[in-house]
């Protein structure tokens, strides 16, 4: 028994508003199998009508958070998350990196009240299990501090924080993604290193470039001063240092790192230009460079892929860029071929490591990588990765509190050879280098990155072990499913809110007609998930946010959930009509289960059999009205009439092979009647499609109607169809249902032109153009084309009438769409359709729970969304009276339109005649 349960059973009324106010569940159930408002309709009834109210006045409100400050941290948090989680492009292919479990381990950290520093330190941790230098937190220095101070000893920030001078190797440390972003008047840091500034010095910087050789005949060229190469008076220098080198020495190292963290873009720009034209008499012909590639997202792929497979998601990689040799008349003839090293940094300008890149990739270069900064390299032990900070990587920035900020990786280097990432053949600590060095100061062959370009240069079995993956192709890599959490921990039930959000965050097509944000909605949600402690209340939790969307696409698959709504019906189709819930049609199989015989209850005055235009008033001793209001908090459709379509097929649900108690009344007469539940739902749709006639026919009226169920007519069957009401004045389309693709081949019938139908809405995230500031994905718009074929075929000129109602659903409302482009002096009539078109995608979340929404969206060729539904020309309802005739209104109101209009006509005529 639960404390709600105690207050029920006691009457206690302000603890019952306290409870359920602050998000106490309602349909946990005692173990007498009771909820709280089961125990409270056992209670005198002086009793019984307030308790009820109290419950039902607070039963649809979401809980109140218990702490908004952390829900808002857990808010930023989902959001960071769900970006790194379709931006960053080692989530595509790398199964090393668990993002759930980063993830799952953050949250017990945030569930409390933490500082900000706190915040972002927690944050930082998150960060390292991308392990990847480039994805990292910045912090401003003047927060620095308190951020270290915030932290416990031996933590992985302060580990990071320490002099490049520390006896710890930085290839052995402790690492975290955290970068202290210095003011250019501060020079004691650097990064997380807190380092002097590797331009100091004393004395002043030699000129540059110049070469020295070694007295293995090794030759280095140093060009680590940027600032020393604006403008083009370096270009002759340049080539002679490299004739130099190339002339005298057996190898070449060119030393191009940047010494100046705070060295010039321009100055940068201009080394990049001067050493490539240079570099130049080396090549006997063109060299590819490296490109880049970045993950791109249209739609999302199903998780339980269908047959279409319309949703796509993979890389695009961009075109590469080729470096011409120089005319061979000039130097390359005089250049000999010589075994090369690059040195580089994190500063080292993109374009000269392309450059040396692409030599790698043909097995001419080495490449040696001197860190920085205690972050930009990491070893993984277990994988034997090495990932280092890579110069020249794009970004997407999130701005946290105190102007702290995640720079989130949304590309990588692909080498002409395949190759991803950027990978040197060796690593080198980070160290002062100063630039005051020159040729002969002995220093310079004391430096560990020339010394190990040397050691490469010399060995005769070098080769860096592979592991990148190929630049091609990636192996989709789905959600975990969890299945075998019964009941979600609460960091799980926080996963799966950030999933779904993140999810229909980017690739729902309808959010900005939403009626409330959907950043507000995340916040709203945080404490409903974190109050569902089972397993029942975890996925009403799911199914409540999935109905702020009002998406009729919209479904929540959980055997929780179809136990809770009932999985069968007995054989009777429901629909409320003014507020009663009316039988529409009963199947022809449907067995009564009363006592005694047929004759018996006809003698005794009972009424046996239950038929169309009969209400419901209760089943198994609950009102429909309460029972329709149930199921109002459980389906959502994108209008008033589709939601009540979705509710009308469950009202009389319950288990399987069980049976429903139904209270009926037939005009003043009431009565009981025991049905057995032994169809599915989705069964009851094919009950209508039963009640109709021919799928092709001729209507006899004043007038050749012809009469066409393109629910139920094949492709097999198409022609037989149009060749039978080839001759008819008027033909009516029976539209109501989902039809079979027929379509496309009618609407050759009924035009010669070419015409925009419709237009598809596919969100799509590519990370380049992403942006925090407004957190939105784009849309490819496609237009959806009828191309009529060059035929000569016979077109069809009578009077064209199509039947709607909510029935018509996906391509039935597809249909509608060509009908009106095709043809547009047709007519629509009956009720507006269901708005369920476009294309469904499905997300899996933990517990085995499998969601859907809308995932391509449709509209008119005017832009207006057809998720409304399509809206008749003539509105044909239903009515008691209809229903319990047992005809067809909307058809009959079809063929009364017809009539009319051809008696209009011929009146025309004979007044012109």
């Amino acid at each position: 028994m639960t404390p709600l349960h105690w207050a029920v059973y006691n009457s206690c009324h302000e603890s019952i508003s306290l409870l359920v106010t602050n998000g106490a569940s309602q349909v946990v159930q005692n173990n007498k199998g009771q909820t709280a408002i089961d125990v409270a309709k056992s209670l005198k009834k002086r009793y019984r009508i307030k308790v009820l109210s109290l419950l039902e006045s607070q039963r649809e409100k979401l809980p109140r958070s218990v702490n908004p400050l952390v829900d808002e941290k857990l808010a930023k948090l989902c959001v960071l998350w769900g970006a790194v989680k379709y931006l960053h492009p080692y989530l595509a292919y790398r199964t090393d990196i668990d993002w759930d479990k980063a993830l799952v381990e953050t949250i017990p950290k945030l569930t409390v009240d933490t500082s900000t520093n706190e915040f972002l330190k927690i944050i930082s941790e998150m960060l390292q299990h991308l392990k990847d230098p480039n994805t990292r937190l910045v912090i401003p220095e003047t927060i620095a501090s308190s951020v270290k101070a915030s932290v416990k000893p031996n933590n992985n920030v302060i580990d990071s924080v320490q002099n490049v001078n520390s006896s710890t190797p930085l290839n052995t440390s402790p690492k975290s993604n955290v970068e202290i972003t210095p003011t250019k008047e501060t020079s004691s840091n650097g990064g997380l290193t807190k380092s002097n500034d590797l331009t100091e010095s004393q004395s002043k910087p030699h000129y540059q470039p110049f070469v020295a050789i070694s007295s293995s005949n090794v030759a280095v060229i140093v060009t680590t001063d940027y600032d020393q190469f604006t403008g083009n008076e370096k270009q002759e220098s340049l080539v002679n240092a490299f004739n130099s080198a190339a002339s005298s020495a057996s190898s070449i190292v060119f030393d191009v790192r940047c010494a100046n963290r705070y060295c010039k873009a321009t100055s940068s720009a201009f080394l990049t230009y001067l050493f490539l034209d240079a570099f130049k008499m080396f090549l006997k012909q063109e060299l590819s460079l490296p490109s880049t590639r970045q993950r791109f997202w249209n739609g999302y792929p199903e998780h339980n892929r269908g047959v279409a497979h319309i949703y796509h998601h993979g890389f695009m990689v961009h075109d590469a860029e080729v470096l011409y040799f120089s005319n061979p008349t000039k130097n390359s003839s005089k250049v000999p071929e010589k075994p090369m090293a690059f040195i580089i940094n994190k500063f080292t300008p993109q374009g000269i490591i392309n450059l040396a890149l692409s030599l790698k990739a043909l097995g001419k270069a080495k490449i040696i990588y001197q860190a920085m900064d205690s972050i930009d390299i990491i070893h993984d032990a277990a994988s034997s990765r090495v990932t280092i900070y890579e110069p020249g990587v794009e970004t997407s920035v999130m701005t946290l509190p105190d102007l702290a900020k995640v720079y989130i990786r949304i590309n990588e280097i692909v080498t002409p050879d395949g190759k991803v990432g950027l990978q040197p053949d060796t690593t080198v600590d980070a160290y002062e280098l100063l630039t005051s060095i020159g040729p002969i100061n002995p220093n310079l062959w004391q430096d560990p990155a020339i010394k190990a370009a040397q050691s490469l240069l010399n060995s005769k079995n070098n080769a860096p072990v592979e592991y990148s993956p190929s630049a091609l192709f990636s192996k989709r890599i789905l959600d975990q499913d969890y299945a075998s959490m019964d009941i979600p921990p609460l960091e799980y039930r926080y996963l799966a809110l950030f999933r779904m959000w993140n999810a229909i965050q980017y690739f729902y097509p309808y959010k900005e007609e939403l009626e409330v944000p959907w950043e507000k909605t995340l916040l709203d949600y945080i404490p409903l998930f974190a109050s569902a402690l089972t397993k029942l209340d975890y996925t009403l939790a799911i199914t409540r946010l999935l109905n702020v969307l009002h998406d009729m696409h919209s479904f929540v698959r959980s055997t929780t959930l179809s136990a809770y709504i009932g999985t069968h019906v007995p054989g009777i189709r429901m629909k409320y009509i003014n507020g009663q819930a009316v039988v529409l049609y009963v199947h022809k199989q449907i067995i009564s289960e009363v006592s005694g015989s047929r004759e018996n209850a006809k003698n005794k005055g009972e009424i046996l059999d239950i038929q169309a235009g009969d209400v419901v008033l209760e089943v198994d001793g609950n009102p429909l009205s309460s029972v329709r209001d149930k199921l109002l908090s459980l389906f959502s459709g994108s209008t008033p009439e589709s939601t009540s379509w979705r509710i009308d097929l469950f009202l009389l649900a319950g288990n399987q092979d069980s049976s429903a108690s139904l209270k009926v009344r037939r005009g003043v007469k009431v009565f009981g009647l025991v049905l057995p539940r032994i169809f599915q739902p989705v069964a009851q749709l094919d009950w209508e499609l039963a009640q109709r006639g021919p799928v092709w026919t001729i209507i006899s009226a004043p007038l050749k109607i012809g009469y066409i169920d393109l629910t139920r007519l094949n492709y097999a069957n198409l022609d037989e169809a149009l060749e039978y009401i080839k001759e008819t004045e008027a033909l009516i389309l029976d539209l109501r249902g989902s039809t079979k693709g027929t379509i496309f081949r009618i609407v050759h019938r009924l035009t010669r032109k070419t015409v925009t139908v419709a237009k598809n809405i596919t969100p799509s995230l590519i990370p380049s153009q992403f942006s925090f500031d407004d957190l939105e994905s784009s849309s490819i718009v496609t237009k959806q084309i009828c191309h009529i074929p060059d035929n000569r075929n016979w077109l069809y000129t009578g009077k064209l009438v199509a039947l709607i109602s909510a029935n018509t659903i996906g391509r039935g409302e597809h249909s509608c769409l060509y009908l009106k482009a095709c043809r547009p002096d047709m007519k629509l009539i009956g009720q507006r359709s269901n708005g369920a078109s476009g294309n469904v995608t499905n997300i899996s979340l933990p517990g085995r729970v499998l969601l859907g929404f809308t995932g391509v969206g449709l509209t008119h060729p005017d832009g207006a969304p057809v998720r409304q539904g399509v809206i008749p020309d003539i509105v044909v309802e239903d009515t008691m009276e209809s229903i319990r005739q047992g005809g067809d209104a909307i058809l009959e109101a079809a063929v009364q339109f017809l009539t009319k209009e051809h008696a209009v006509n011929e009146n025309k005529d004979q007044i012109l005649n």
